[in-house]
């Protein structure tokens, strides 16, 4: 640790790798440090900061992972060592931090992060239309860094996205097993073993209203300490959407008709919610390893609904399943079109407000699935429809063109399947 704070000191602009590999395109090396933001950093300078930072690595075919602490900043560099000096010098020249620690540097053979220009580990934002594209580590890996920050090579690898092992050699028994393991017997599965089917829930009305009525008043402390006491009795935060949290986000709807408050405070209310969920879900929940053999789902608010807990949702359940969706936040019809003209999705998952009636919005949402069915590169586009119209009318998908509606997202995955043709 001493050596390393000495090169910090030593080298503030002109940073040369210590290792020596060959100048060719294939050395590879990695360099972690950490350093301290000069200043708090809002949610919007972050994704400023992040947003820089993915450009400049692209450019300089540069990959890793940062993660921010509360004024701490963690980060874990690879790519080709005379670019990885390039970016260094930058990073030193950046005025947002200062104290830069090396903590690790050394050659490498294969990427750890490979495809993520820069992805953003953080447990300080709280939602905003950049929040799908950011990490949150675990609480237990925070707490691991600030006790001993010189574990920080160590623990960030456990952020990196899970990578099937290289093999060296041709080997025709590893091939068929790999195979099975990740082709045939997930088809199987999808194909014979029966959509699952949730428990079912009881919904305790008392509850509901308690918890609508802390968000309401904005007391964020007691509705994460009361999902937090509900999610201990019950042992799953999953199964929680569908007794508590999805009824208290219509509860919040109700007080709106009633106008014990305005739509602007169920909006303000939902955040809450969704911040509280985020908080305890990756805290408590570790997601399954995604199936291979599972759809490629894009899980997308209407493009203008203000209320995205309903995607969240969603994506959290599914996480939660073994599916890995794709979550985006287009801010209109266009935007959404070139999402599915530019990936291949098996499956859109569209939701309105889960708390709000959206009736006059069902129009508008039939010509935003008319679009995307247009758009997307599958010809066989499935669309589900999400939302308190949904769940209040049986009829609502059918009027907007969808293939089905949820009432819930413990149900999500189910009715998908449900929904699939069967090959």
């Amino acid at each position: 640790m001493a050596q390393a704070q000495t090169q910090a000191e030593t080298t503030p602009l002109d940073y040369s790798p210590s290792f020596s590999l060959k100048a060719n395109n294939d050395s590879l090396a990695t360099i972690v440090y950490r350093s301290r933001a000069t200043s708090s950093l809002s949610y919007e300078a972050l994704e400023t900061l992040s947003k820089t930072a993915q450009l400049r690595n692209h450019a300089e075919s540069i990959t890793g992972v940062m993660l921010y602490d509360e004024s701490c900043f963690f980060q874990w560099l690879e790519g080709p060592p005379e670019n990885l000096s390039r970016v260094m010098e930058s990073i030193r020249r950046d005025q947002r931090h200062e104290d830069v620690e090396i903590l690790s540097e050394r050659p490498i053979t294969a990427r750890m992060f490979g495809g993520w220009d820069m992805k953003l580990a953080t447990r300080s934002t709280q939602g905003g239309i950049w929040a799908h594209d950011v990490i949150f580590p675990k609480l237990e890996t925070v707490r691991e860094l600030r006790r001993h920050p010189d574990l920080a090579p160590t623990l960030l690898v456990t952020l990196a996205p899970k990578q099937r092992p290289a093999v060296d050699h041709f080997d025709p028994t590893r091939m068929v097993s790999d195979l099975l393991h990740a082709a045939v017997i997930p088809e199987i599965f999808a194909r014979h073993i029966a959509p699952p089917v949730a428990a079912p829930q009881i919904i305790n009305d008392a509850a509901v209203l308690r918890l609508a009525e802390l968000l309401l008043a904005s007391d964020a402390d007691a509705a994460v300490s009361m999902i937090h006491e509900a999610y201990t009795s019950q042992d799953s935060l999953l199964g929680l959407f569908k007794s508590l949290l999805e009824p208290a986000a219509r509860r919040l709807g109700d007080f709106s008709v009633e106008q014990i408050c305005s739509d602007y405070d169920v909006t303000i209310g939902l955040c809450h919610l969704q911040t509280a969920i985020r908080l305890l879900g990756s805290e408590m929940m570790s997601p399954l390893c995604a199936g291979t053999a599972t759809p490629a789902v894009l899980v997308v608010p209407a493009p203008g609904e203000l209320h995205s807990i309903g995607a969240a949702l969603n994506s959290e359940a599914m996480w939660q399943q073994g599916w890995a969706p794709h979550s985006e936040f287009p801010a209109n019809d266009r935007e959404l079109q070139q999402i599915l003209k530019d990936g291949w999705f098996d499956v859109l998952d569209l939701s309105l407000s889960t708390s709000l009636e959206r009736e006059h919005w069902l129009p508008r949402m039939a010509t935003t699935i008319d679009l995307a069915r247009r758009a997307s590169q599958n010809p066989d586009l499935i669309v589900i429809a999400d939302g308190r119209s949904f769940f209040q009318s049986d009829e609502a998908a059918a009027l907007v063109g969808a293939d089905a509606g949820n009432n819930s997202a413990t149900d999500i995955t189910r009715d998908i399947l449900n929904v699939m043709p069967k090959k």
